[in-house]
């Protein structure tokens, strides 16, 4: 069973089911990408003692605060594109 906020739960949720829907031709994100920072195992990305969104609220403000052509860009897939970031939002949620 999860913790986390009921609302948090849903909108991951949401977020995933959005992922899995893309298209298979959706492009794959390279190491490079701007979501890779957020992929890989988030285990100790957050201090002890520190709170998740006091770390993280500026970088995801950073990459998401676009204008919608901007945005686009990061629609992939992949480790390093939503799959990562979806993975790394979970931790942080959950």
């Amino acid at each position: 069973m999860h913790k986390g906020d009921p609302l948090a739960l849903q909108l991951l949720s949401s977020l995933q089911h959005w992922i899995d829907s893309l298209p298979q031709e959706t492009e794959q994100a390279a190491i490079d990408h701007p979501l890779a920072v957020f992929s890989g195992d988030p285990v100790g990305c957050v201090r002890d003692g520190k709170d998740a969104w006091e770390t993280w609220d500026g970088p995801l403000n950073g990459l998401l605060q676009k204008d919608p052509e901007e945005l686009t860009k990061l629609v992939v897939l992949g480790l390093w594109g939503l799959q990562g970031f979806h993975h790394f939002l979970s931790y942080l949620i959950l």
